[in-house]
C-alpha cells in the first residue's frame, strides 16, 4: 500500500497593512481604459474593476461596468496619487476582487489596459 503524503503548507506573504494617506492633487491621475472580457464575453453589467497597492487596506481606485454606455465590458479607472513617491509605484489590478495584472502608476498618464481575468 502507498502512503499518503500531507500536502506541504506554503507561506504567504504577510504584509502590514495601513490605512490610504491623503490625495496629493499636486500631480494629474493615471487613468486606465478599456474593456474587461470574461469566458470570451464582455464583462456583464456591475463588474468592479480595482486598483490596489499591497501595503494599503483600501482600493486606490475603482470603476463600474459599463462605464461608456453602449460599449459592453468597458471601464474607466482613474488613480490619483496618495502620499508621496508615487511615480513608478506597481499596483494591481483586480476584476470583482481577484488579481488580473500588475500596472505601473505614472503621473498624468493614460493607459489602454484591456483585461481577461
Amino acid at each position: 500500500q502507498t502512503p499518503t503524503l500531507q500536502p506541504t503548507p506554503v507561506p504567504t506573504l504577510d504584509v502590514a497593512k495601513s490605512p490610504l494617506p491623503e490625495i496629493v492633487n499636486d500631480n494629474p491621475p493615471h487613468v486606465y481604459v478599456g474593456t474587461v472580457t470574461i469566458d470570451g464575453q464582455p464583462a456583464p453589467d456591475g463588474t468592479e474593476v480595482s486598483a490596489w497597492m499591497l501595503k494599503y487596506t483600501e482600493a486606490l481606485g475603482s470603476s463600474i461596468v459599463p462605464a461608456i454606455i453602449e460599449e459592453p465590458g468597458s471601464y474607466s479607472l482613474l488613480v490619483p496619487q496618495y502620499g508621496t513617491n508615487f511615480n513608478g509605484t506597481v499596483l494591481m489590478i483586480k476584476v470583482n476582487g481577484d488579481f488580473v495584472t500588475n500596472a505601473v502608476w505614472i503621473s498624468g498618464e493614460g493607459e489602454i489596459l484591456d483585461l481577461t481575468p
